[in-house]
């Protein structure tokens, strides 16, 4: 068996032996190469030994001859194939000749061949895959497949079936793009990975050098263990990476259909690709991730894949199995930084572990690691923060929390440069994040808040941000510290709160004040106290959270802390809050006094330091005391002044609501000098009972304590003692401080038992020292507790009747002092002083006050402060009336001098002192009406009321005045509270609630003085009979004001009772007034006097209102003279009556619900002005009519609750700030309340919408906007479509003001659309139902609406849709799809549209018009809507969808949807082919039609898509179009449709190529022909197609030869000339390129070409003399038959003949081509003879004939250029027959010879002369013995003409050509016995004699060298 074997062997290696040439060698190659690869299978050696003898003589022969092919099919078959062999060593000898082969074949056979390569590739062994890899990288390197955007249907590796190859392919590609050429590691560099510092595993494995993300194994994979050169050169490996880019992101390779595992792949290397170090690579991966499917990030098998390639291998595992040379380094900082971003977006990879911590870490502390990494690392763990599962977080966050401290604990020299701050500053964020989300670790350790808000403190400035936002995150983690903390754990937390609060970084007080605001109860003390102690701080924020913090819970109110059930929320008790506040004072001045007396130096610090909990309470005292110094703050007891002002105000309030819990604390009071007073009754009460119990608890406790104790121990005293340190006169006095101290002592003084007030008795000389401080308010309080003081305890007390005399002594003789050593604000003092004294006085002994204080001291008291009602001071006027006023209140003044001791007194006396108070009455009345000053005015008028209320003789002059002052006082409404509460006072006495604020001490009864009804009936009848119909503006709002003060303030006056509906006829009328604030006060008292009335009372009443609102019911006014109709300031301006609008509107709220009557309630709740927010407005205590009014309107709120909401958004703003009042005021909890009763409140603005006010739907839509912010998908669906109607509607409303409302509605409801239509923010169900509602009605109605906003509208909500919808658009994407192109032509800009029309008026081309509007309908913002559809376009949908875009695409309007259809198919093509592919041949058929547009934008774009479509249709429809186009292009005349065919067919070419080569037969022929278009533009697009397609082998022209002649033989008989010219240009081509190959086609062309020459000349005709010539010339072999001899002579007839037309152009071609065929010709054919008559004629002819009758100077060059071709044209049908030359020879020379002479024929002319002449002596035959055919004579003609051409200076080419001739005569002759003769030897002499002169070396030189040659071959 052997034997035979080697039998064959031999014979085969001679058969190779025998080959001598390289093609022998190649033949037998290509038979025995693989047979003898085979035998290597063989199982005997001496046949394997044969084998590799033969396969050496076979590599010495073939390796050193690249040109010798190697047998590539049988090569591959037995290689990849295994059915030939299984043998792996005969296959790894196949693949290095393989490898040969490959190197030797074009890259056309490599391309083809690459399936085969890499079909089975996954199973073969490694050094045959790596073998195989390196073949085809090199074969990827000038591969260019098609374009990504357009796949063949043909698959040709068959991925689908073969992931596992695909699988490796991609996976050696990836490898490819990591890999960089790298130098060996210096040890110098920091280690590779398993060589980490800190790494997790013990082991140390020492790596090779190798790129990131490779392994040592991959490195020798990918470069072919070191041979592949192109791997150590980056130009070269940056080709090969290219080509993988262009392989990986051919969609036709690899599309999307297949596995999500090789679409991973694929994404790994664009990623990588992405990170390169060269531009071009990195645009090539970039570009492919934009195109390439997304992988799922929330697949374990993606995140995992993109963790392996971040990590490489884990280095422990890798050296326990000894698989070092296997582990993957980690991935390039780049590549690691842009994983790190799609790990950012998975919440998958927040939850694998361990992986997520080793990333993080690696980022923040890695070797490799840079600050973009560690950015991106610190985002990574912010994302692990949030989005990790908590049982997957929970175990791993004390590592992330340690890891994340040490990196802002480390040193670093470079924290101060600004990106390391950013990443400090997420650092602190992240752990921040972290503790939301594992609160726990936090809980058990304090020291991270301890150093956070060290680090507020101590980072720098950018940081310090960053730290606060962390601090603000964390305080969730500490909420709820009454159930994790201990008692440790919250006293850490309130030393930290506490120490931080007094930082000088307003960072660090802000975080502590919130924490206490946020974390403990109200009722926790030290909380409340760290928010006193910010609640004055330099910073808004700072203050503004204290605030928060320091607000008492409203009961009336939502609750403030969530945290805290509402019913549990309590109040710090008062003796423990003031005792806390004293303790704290003594360790602040210690802190503040510790620094004055030491000598510590000056702490410096930098600005980052280590966060030691250690060093905190040493550098918080520190910074502490530094600052305080710095600063200079002025302090009292440790705090600061602004500190201690807000202390104290708390303490006052909380001592009122220790009392009091139902009282509120924003309506308690305001100052008016000094006072501070409780307006309402019963809170006065309970404060009263509970300072009477305190006290009298402190006085007990006080008796108990020993002597040698503080005096101050209980609740009151310590709180005194506080008030009294806020009055102190050490050091700089603050008189804000003073004022606030001696309002809360005066309230204690005035509502405390006077066991209280008897506490001061013996420290009246401290009070008086506060008459001098230079606060009026200081002094008004202090005055007022002296009064208090200093009257006590007279009675039987003869000691304390002497000090109080001598006290007002004292203050007199101050009073009278009128030196300059006593200060206006001492004086004044002192009058105040002596008012209060007198004042209380009466009022505490009415009976026996003149048995302790004389009278005449009193009368002589009254007369001082009398005196300065003379001043022209105000301080001094208001102080005496002040004091007058509280001197007269509580008796009367008279009285005073009714004291006869004994009968001691003048009998005049009483006169005397009536006369001098009477006088002081007038002097009061007449400053009231002569002063300008506001508050000496109300002071005074103050004082009036109560002296009338001590004396009633008085009252009629005092509301005479007030009376007069109702016409006179206009803008000053503050007087008229001010006049009404005086007559209040007057009317009612002490009956009035206005007096309870006067009644300042507690344990005395009011004074026994009783008012006559009278007075009040008198008032009455005033105002109703006299002030009211006087119709002045001025004195209704007086009367308006004093009305509403008799209501409230003496609301149980039995006259006020029974005259209340009276009142309301009044207050009713004043409702319809036109000053606005008349109309509020008439509200306010309308609804107190309802509440006053029965129910009888109260049914008339509404009656009464609802008829005069409604049916305009109204007491009638009188017109008179002074009528005042409008007010000064709105002369000019329409009263429009929008004020009284308001109630108008407040009726209808009450009437809407059937309940009219609630319209009292409204009005109440309705304040909109300033005024009761101020001092007179906080005394009608309205908060407490609200609350009832509250507790009624409950049973309504159903009803109430839609209609007020709307009302809120009123464009009246009266009527909006009235009804907000009353929304407040009912609607505690917003949200909920609008949740619950959401239904009706859309209901209720919908039909709004449509209302016929504008006012109601500019309100509803306004009322819209709000309401749809924020809800729930459940909330909106069954209203959703309602909604967009009405806000369209609404949106093309007539009004402005609604339309803009409206627009506003439209842009919140497009955002709530958006959101829902959203899959990421609704489940699949829900969003469909919403697209189901919306879509439907935006298109349909929204689109297509009339108004321009309307469609801007529905439009950007659309496009939003569809960039958020994703899967939810699949039902209407055939909708959006349809109606968005017609809206690219309906919406765009009118102005297109007027300029297409007048482009010539804007100097602008249509072409650049057409392209403008093209650009922007790419761009537009619809045609991104509609691309975004593609991606959720399947097969169902494209159903829909094709009828649709066909009708567009054949019937579409205007360029831009015309131009968007083609856009949207050519997308459709790119993205989703497999499923446009059925329906590809219908979309070319309705293409076919719109080529042919008009618009050459459009043309073209359809042209496009055209190439785009073809690659999906069959061969068919593809062929049938092709067609078509030849239709069009060869039966149009007009350029611009022909053009359209050639650049369809370019499109075609370029995006279906492989389509196209099937049906080449009917493409190339007709592009060969366009080849040949006049015009350049057309040509040069087929020009393009012919490259593309055939790289301009002729082999084509043969291959298709036929098919072209039958085409153009067609074209031939076009009555069209242009056509026939074409195809004449055609085959003249094909003759020249294919020369004897157009033979068989003679028979058919040559009849075609005669016939054509038939008839007249037309333009382009010589085209066909051009194809006959040369089809004549390049077949002569057709001609040497003797059936188709003949046929040259009826060529040459015609030749002739045309050569004869008149016209010149066409006349000199026919001459030039009759030329050549007779030279071609010229053994066969004797034409001369023929011809010879009419070219001699064209020849010497001097003139044209026809020139004579024409004057076109044109005619003269042509003329030239005939003669010129008629010349050559001699020489060239010149025969070579020797008895024409003999007969013809000599005339013919000696025309050409006499034609050289310069004088006779231009330069042009004779140089085609010279051609004639060279080919004249060229053909002359000279056979024989003696010459014929040419003499002596004409010789010598010859040499004379060309002696006279070479001295012709003037053209040297002249010269040149003459030296050229004459070589190739003397050549010609020189042999001959024409040169024995002496005339030709001369004549030739002297021709040669003057070429020698010529100034031109080249010519002399050759001359020279002539003249030596001729005289050699002479001798």
């Amino acid at each position: 068996m052997a034997e035979k074997e080697i039998e064959l062997l031999e014979n085969v290696e001679l058969r190779f032996a025998l080959a001598d040439t390289d093609q022998q060698l190649e033949k037998v190659l290509n038979i025995f190469l693989s047979p003898v690869l085979l035998k290597l299978e063989s199982p005997h050696e001496v046949v394997r030994t044969k084998v590799m003898s033969i396969l050496s003589h076979i590599n010495k022969r073939v390796r050193p001859k690249t040109n010798i092919k190697l047998p590539l099919a049988s090569l591959l078959d037995l290689v990849c194939a295994e059915k030939v062999t299984k043998s792996l060593f005969v296959k790894n000898f196949g693949i290095m000749y393989l490898e040969m082969a490959y190197d030797r074949i074009t890259e056309e056979e490599q391309i083809t061949n690459l399936p085969s390569l890499v079909k089975g590739i996954a199973s073969k062994p490694l050094n045959q895959k790596q073998t195989l890899i390196h073949i085809i990288l090199l074969v990827l390197r000038k591969y260019k497949p098609k374009e990504a955007d357009s796949p063949s249907d043909l698959d040709p590796i068959d991925f689908a079936s073969h992931l596992g190859d695909a699988k490796f392919l991609l996976e050696s590609f990836l490898d490819v793009i990591l890999y960089t050429p790298i130098q060996p590691r210096q040890p110098n560099q920091q280690p590779a990975i398993g060589q980490q510092e800190g790494s997790q595993n013990p082991q140390t494995v020492q790596l090779q050098p190798v790129p990131p993300g490779l392994s040592v194994n991959a490195v020798k994979f990918v470069t072919n263990d070191g041979k592949a050169q192109w791997a150590s050169k980056n130009s070269e490996l940056k080709l090969i990476k290219m080509g993988i880019l262009r392989f990986v992101n051919s969609f036709v390779i690899l599309p999307d259909s297949l596995s999500d595992d090789i679409n991973f792949k694929k994404f790994l290397i664009l990623l990588a690709a992405s990170c390169d170090s060269a531009h071009e690579i990195v645009g090539g991966g970039e570009n492919g991730l934009k195109k390439i499917k997304q992988p799922n990030l929330e697949d374990k098998m993606v995140v995992d894949g993109l963790y392996f390639l971040y990590q490489g291998s884990n280095p422990g595992s890798a050296a326990k199995q000894g698989q070092q040379d296997s582990m993957r380094h980690p991935a390039s900082p780049s590549l690691r930084y842009k994983i790190i971003g799609y790990l950012c977006k998975s919440r998958l990879a927040t939850n694998t572990f361990p992986a997520m911590i080793q990333v993080s870490f690696d980022c923040l502390y890695g070797p490799t690691t840079n600050a973009k990494l560690q950015n991106q690392g610190m985002y990574f763990v912010q994302w692990v923060a949030r989005m990790s599962d908590s049982s997957r977080l929970k175990p791993v966050a004390p590592v992330l929390l340690s890891g994340l401290l040490k990196f802002i604990n480390q040193p670093d020299n470079e924290t101060l440069k600004p990106e390391k701050e950013d990443l400090r500053g997420f650092a602190y964020v992240a752990v921040s994040l972290l503790a939301k989300r594992v609160p726990e670790i936090f809980r058990k350790d304090l020291s991270v808040l301890a150093n956070f808000f060290m680090a507020v403190t101590m980072e720098t400035k950018n940081v310090k941000v960053s730290v606060q936002e962390a601090l603000s995150n964390m305080v969730e983690t500490y909420q709820n510290i009454e159930i994790w903390a201990n008692e440790n754990d919250i006293r850490t937390i309130e030393s930290i709160l506490e120490e931080n609060v007094d930082k000088p970084g307003h960072q660090a007080r802000y975080c502590a004040v919130k924490y206490a605001a946020t974390l403990f109860p109200f009722s926790h003390i030290l909380s409340r106290y760290i928010c006193l102690l910010a609640s004055a701080d330099e910073k808004l924020e700072v203050r503004e959270m204290a605030s928060r913090g320091l607000a008492f819970p409203n009961p009336r109110s939502p609750k403030l802390y969530p945290n805290q059930p509402e019913d549990e929320i309590k109040i710090p008790s008062f003796l423990e809050f003031v005792n806390f506040i004293n303790n704290k004072s003594e360790h602040r001045m210690e802190k503040i006094e510790r620094p004055k007396h030491s000598d510590r130096s000056k702490l410096n610090l930098s600005s980052t330091m280590f966060l030691d909990a250690s060093s905190l309470p040493q550098l918080v005292d520190t910074l502490h005391s530094n600052f305080n110094q710095s600063t200079g703050q002025k302090y009292v007891m440790g705090y600061r002044i602004e500190v201690y002002i807000n202390i104290l105000r708390f303490l006052r309030n909380l001592m009122i609501i220790n009392a009091d819990s139902t009282a509120l604390i924003d309506e308690l009071a305001d100052e008016l000098d000094g006072e501070t007073k409780l307006f309402d009754s019963n809170t006065r009460i309970r404060v009263k009972n509970w300072i009477r119990e305190q006290w009298k608890a402190d006085q007990m406790m006080t008796d108990q304590m020993e002597l040698d104790e503080p005096q101050h121990s209980g609740a009151l005293n310590v709180y005194l003692g506080l008030i009294e340190k806020g009055l102190s006169n050490k050091g700089q006095i603050d008189t804000l401080l003073q004022s606030t101290a001696s309002s809360c002592l005066l309230e204690l003084i005035s509502l405390g038992p006077s066991s209280l007030s008897r506490s001061y008795e013996n420290r009246i000389s401290w009070l008086k020292t506060f008459m001098s401080i230079i606060k009026l308010e200081v002094r008004n309080s202090m005055a007022h507790v002296l009064g208090i003081v200093s009257t006590s305890e007279l009675e039987n007390n003869p000691e304390r009747c002497i000090n109080i005399q001598d006290l007002i002594k004292e203050f007199l003789t101050i009073a009278r002092d009128q030196s300059r050593q006593i200060s206006v604000e001492y004086h004044h003092g002192s009058i105040l002083a002596l008012g209060y004294i007198i004042g209380r006085l009466t009022y505490r002994y009415p009976t026996t006050f003149k048995s302790m204080v004389p009278p005449n001291l009193l009368t002589e008291t009254v007369e001082v402060i009398a005196k300065d009602l003379d001043s022209s001071t105000s301080l001094r006027v208001i102080g005496a009336s002040k004091a007058l006023g509280e001197a007269g209140r509580y008796t009367s003044l008279p009285i005073f001098s009714n004291i006869n001791d004994k009968g001691k007194g003048r009998p005049d006396e009483n006169s005397f002192t009536a006369d001098i108070f009477t006088n002081i009455v007038d002097k009061l009345i007449t400053i009231v009406k002569t002063t300008k000053d506001v508050k000496i005015q109300e002071t005074s008028i103050t004082a009036l009321g109560h002296i009338a209320l001590g004396e009633p003789k008085y009252a009629e002059k005092v509301l005479t005045l007030f009376y007069d002052l109702a016409t006179t006082i206009n803008k000053q409404v503050e007087v008229h509270f001010t006049i009404g509460a005086s007559i209040t006072c007057i009317t009612a006495g002490w009956e009035s609630n206005e007096m309870d604020q006067y009644l300042d001490l507690a344990d005395v009864s009011p004074p026994p003085i009783s008012i006559d009804n009278s007075v009040m009936e008198g008032v009455l009848n005033k105002i109703f009979d006299n002030l009211l119909p006087s119709n002045k503006t001025a004195v209704k709002k007086a009367v308006c004001v004093w009305m509403l003060c008799l209501v409230k303030f003496c609301s149980k006056h039995e006259i006020v009772k029974a005259a209340l509906p009276k009142i309301h006829g009044a207050f009713s009328l004043l409702l319809a007034d036109r000053d606005e604030f008349t109309q509020e006060v008439a509200s306010k008292g309308i609804g107190l006097v309802y509440e006053l009335g029965d129910q009888k009372m109260k049914e008339q009443l509404v009656d009464s209102l609802v008829g005069m609102f409604s049916e305009g019911k109204r007491p009638k006014e009188t017109i008179e003279r002074d009528t005042q109709l409008f007010e000064s300031n709105t002369l000019g301006q329409t009263p429009d009556g929008s004020a009284i609008s308001t109630y108008q509107s407040i009726l209808s709220l009450a009437s809407d619900m059937n309940q009219p009557e609630l319209v009292y309630k409204f009005m109440q709740l309705a304040s909109h002005n300033a005024m009761w927010q101020s001092r007179k407005g906080a005394a009608f205590g309205f908060s407490s009519i609200i609350a009832q009014a509250e507790k009624e309107l409950e049973p309504y709120l159903k009803d109430l609750i839609p209609r007020l909401y709307r009302f809120q958004y009123d464009p009246n703003p009266k009527v909006n700030e009235a009804m907000t009042s009353i929304w407040k005021t009912l609607v505690k909890d917003p949200k909920n309340t609008i949740d619950e009763y959401f239904d009706v409140i859309v209901k209720d603005l919908l039909k709004g919408l449509s209302d016929r006010l504008w006012r109601t739907r500019e309100s509803s839509a306004n009322a819209l906007t709000d309401l749809l912010q924020g809800r729930q998908i459940q909330q909106l669906e069954p209203y959703l479509q309602d909604l967009w109607n009405m806000s369209f509607r609404a949106l093309d409303d007539i009004k402005e003001s609604v339309r803009i409302a409206a627009f506003k509605t439209c842009r919140t409801l497009t955002k709530v659309t958006v959101k829902y239509c959203d899959p990421v923010n609704v489940s699949i169900e829900n969003g469909q139902k919403i697209m189901n509602i919306v879509m439907p009605f935006l298109l349909s109605k929204g689109l297509v609406s009339d108004a321009e906003d309307v469609r801007k509208f529905s439009l950007a909500t659309i496009l939003k849709i569809c960039e958020t919808a994703k899967e939810l658009l699949k039902p209407h994407i055939a909708e959006i799809v349809d109606r968005l192109l017609e809206g690219l032509s309906s919406m765009e800009p009118q102005v297109m549209n007027y300029l297409s029309f007048h482009v010539e008026k804007y100097d602008v081309t249509q072409e650049q018009l057409e392209n403008t509007r093209l650009s922007a309908t790419k761009m537009s913002p619809m045609m991104e809507g509609i691309e975004s559809c593609i991606d959720y376009i399947d097969e169902k949908v494209i159903e829909d969808l094709t009828p649709k875009l066909l009708q567009l695409i054949r019937k579409g309007v205007g360029l831009p949807t015309k131009a968007g259809c083609a856009r949207f198919l050519v997308s459709m093509c790119i993205k989703k082919a497999e499923i446009i592919r059925p329906h590809a041949n219908t979309y070319l058929k309705a293409l076919s039609g719109s080529i042919l547009d008009t618009s050459p934008a459009v043309r073209k774009s359809y042209a496009v898509t055209v190439g785009y479509v073809a690659h999906l249709t069959s061969n068919n429809t593809l062929a049938k179009f092709i067609e078509h186009l030849k239709k069009i292009y060869c039966e149009n005349s007009e350029g611009e449709i022909r053009s359209i065919a050639g650049i369809t067919v370019l499109e075609i070419s370029k995006h279906a190529s492989d389509e196209l080569k099937r049906i080449y037969v009917e493409v190339l022929p007709l592009t060969y022909y366009g080849k040949h278009d006049s015009d350049s533009s057309i040509k040069s697009v087929w020009d393009d197609v012919w490259e593309d397609n055939t790289a301009g082998s002729t082999g084509t022209i043969k291959l298709y030869l036929s098919e072209l002649i039958s085409l153009l033989s067609t074209l031939l008989k076009s009555p069209s000339w242009p056509t026939k010219r074409q195809a004449a240009l055609t085959i003249a081509d094909v003759a020249k390129s294919i020369e004897q190959s157009l033979i068989p086609y003679m028979q058919q062309v040559l009849p075609l070409l005669l016939d054509g020459l038939s008839g007249r000349t037309w333009a382009g005709k010589e085209a066909l003399i051009e194809a006959l010539t040369t089809a004549s010339i390049s077949c002569r072999e057709y001609f040497e038959d003797n059936e188709n001899r003949a046929q040259l002579d009826i060529i040459t007839n015609v030749l002739v003949r045309e050569s004869k037309k008149a016209n010149k152009q066409y006349r000199r071609n026919c001459i030039d081509n009759l030329g050549k065929f007779a030279d071609t010709y010229s053994d066969t054919l004797v034409i001369y003879p023929e011809v010879r008559e009419f070219l001699i004629e064209l020849v010497v002819g001097e003139q044209d004939p026809d020139e004579m009758d024409e004057d076109d100077a044109n005619e003269r060059p042509l003329f030239l250029l005939v003669k010129a071709s008629a010349m050559k044209c001699l020489g060239l049908v010149w025969p070579k027959k020797k008895d024409v030359q003999i007969q013809h020879s000599k005339e013919l020379g000696m025309i050409l010879a006499s034609s050289l002479k310069s004088g006779k024929n231009v330069w042009n002319v004779r140089l085609s002369a010279l051609e004639s002449l060279e080919k004249f002596i060229e053909k002359l035959d000279f056979s024989g013995q003696q010459i014929q055919t040419l003499e002596e004579e004409t010789l010598n003609s010859i040499f004379e003409g060309l002696k006279e051409g070479l001295s012709d200076t003037k053209y040297v080419a002249v010269r040149t050509a003459s030296l050229d001739t004459l070589k190739k005569v003397v050549n010609k002759i020189k042999d001959t016995p024409l040169m024995s003769s002496s005339s030709v030897k001369e004549k030739l002499l002297e021709t040669i004699a003057v070429a020698e002169k010529d100034p031109l070396a080249n010519i002399s030189d050759t001359v020279k060298e002539l003249r030596k040659e001729l005289f050699a071959n002479i001798a």
